[in-house]
């Protein structure tokens, strides 16, 4: 058996088309989508519409949450335009029943003794690094009983043997950061002597990404942090992260959240 694994679609229909035709042509039995299939792109609704049509198993990551969040009166105050001006855009271009299927979608699932999460089983964000420390892995997985653990958000493929689990991340399709732009998925292999892991790169047209942002307004209304994630999209590379950083200690030394956002320049 044979199940293809997809994760951090972020919105970016080209790269996810790419990677469903390399799996066509691969083999697989099962395609599951380990969470953040939107935000960030300029193409949720047919992200979204894709996944349903074709019935894949969907998990619910941070960014679907903050879309969720963001449409409800009691948290939407917390949802800056400057900082979440990506949730904003996103929202504005999905219908209701976009919403309905998202809150459909769960935290994780299991197939043939593989948990499945997109951060950690109790954090949408518990994601780790290739290098996390023997401690981030405790506090995230710790009490995971499971022998393997697919689990997804930070951007990065990798395989990570920790006690008796094994950690494998199938890197991002809609947004690497490692380095390499190209679309990533992994597929998992289930043999009599155990589970086989193997990452695939799949290459697609970069440039559609930043046409779309500028042309459906996601740049318009997003602002830097649009222009900062559709650059990781079409780079392979950290931008956000360091940005905010450098935003949050300068908001720590005293400026307002909105001068901050002014006074910060962009990391490129």
């Amino acid at each position: 058996m044979r199940i293809a694994v997809i994760a951090d679609i972020h919105s970016n229909y080209p790269a996810l088309e790419a990677t469903l035709d390399d799996i066509a042509r691969f083999g697989v039995d099962e395609i599951i989508v380990a969470g953040d299939s939107i935000n960030g792109g300029p193409f949720p609704a047919e992200v979204i519409d894709q996944l349903e049509a074709e019935r894949y198993p969907v998990l619910l990551g941070n960014h679907e949450q903050y879309v969720l969040d963001f449409n409800q009166p009691t948290k939407s105050d917390f949802y800056t335009r400057l900082r979440w001006g990506s949730v904003h855009w996103t929202a504005s271009q999905l219908h209701q029943q976009h919403l309905d299927l998202i809150k459909t979608w769960p935290h994780a699932t299991e197939r043939r003794g593989v948990l499945m999460v997109h951060g950690s089983p109790d954090d949408l964000r518990g994601g780790i690094n290739p290098t996390a420390t023997d401690s981030q892995i405790e506090e995230r997985f710790g009490n995971v009983q499971h022998r393997w653990v697919v689990t997804a958000h930070t951007h990065q493929p990798f395989v990570r043997q920790w006690r008796h689990l094994t950690l494998i991340n199938p890197g991002s399709v809609g947004m690497p950061l490692d380095g390499n732009p190209m679309a990533a998925y992994a597929v998992l292999t289930f043999t009599d002597e155990g589970l086989m892991v193997q990452h695939r790169r799949v290459a697609y047209d970069v440039q559609v990404i930043e046409t779309a942002t500028r042309e459906r307004g996601l740049l318009e209304m997003g602002g830097s942090i649009a222009y900062l994630m559709m650059r990781e999209s079409m780079l392979g590379r950290h931008f956000l992260s360091p940005y905010l950083r450098q935003v949050q200690a300068a908001i720590d030394s005293g400026l307002t959240e909105d001068e901050a956002f002014v006074q910060v320049p962009l990391p490129i």
